[in-house]
């Protein structure tokens, strides 16, 4: 099915978006998340996902209130990537991740600033909890086909301090994989 034929039921598309939404909610890994809401579906069965990362030194800086709620201080070394989601061809979500490297083990670092490993696996023996922040649907029935749906905005914490400011939007690809 493609897109403006997707689009073209707008009940049946805001009940998709709100359940990705649902079951984004419900988990801290937003990578698993997205992993299993692929597999599910039974579409694509011999992909896998996978993870494109930007390193091209364009970056938003953090608010004031972004980093009072990630706790960085003045000396606090704040590292930032760009990461792109994918299953298969299907473009699901991009992610801007500020983290504070000291709060992370060295091997951690290494396989962010050297891998193409999406955070939510390089950090998931940290057993992190997420605190979403905001979880906007961009999507509209006169939104363009290509136009993100989805937003969210999370502080990943390990149980003791916050290791991370998340920021997720999510493409209109991932809505193929449960799209009648």
């Amino acid at each position: 099915m493609n897109f403006q034929n997707r689009f073209s039921r707008p009940g049946a598309t805001a009940a998709l978006i709100e359940r990705l939404n649902a079951g984004l909610l419900s988990h801290p890994s937003a990578t698993d998340t997205l992993d299993r809401w692929c597999r599910a579906s039974g579409k694509l069965p011999g992909a896998a996902l996978s993870a494109e990362v930007h390193r091209d030194g364009v970056r938003r800086e953090l608010t004031a209130e972004e980093c009072a709620r990630l706790a960085v201080s003045p000396g606090d070394a704040l590292r930032y990537r760009l990461v792109r989601i994918f299953f298969g061809d299907k473009f699901l979500s991009e992610a801007e991740n500020w983290y504070v490297s000291a709060r992370l083990p060295l091997e951690m670092n290494r396989l962010l600033e050297e891998t193409e490993t999406p955070f939510g696996r390089v950090v998931e023996d940290l057993d992190f909890q997420r605190d979403t922040l905001s979880s906007d649907v961009l999507w509209t029935p006169e939104a363009d086909a290509r136009a993100p749906i989805l937003r969210h905005r999370a502080i990943l914490s390990n149980g003791l301090s916050p290791i991370s400011l998340v920021v997720e939007t999510y493409q209109p690809d991932v809505l193929f994989f449960h799209a009648g």
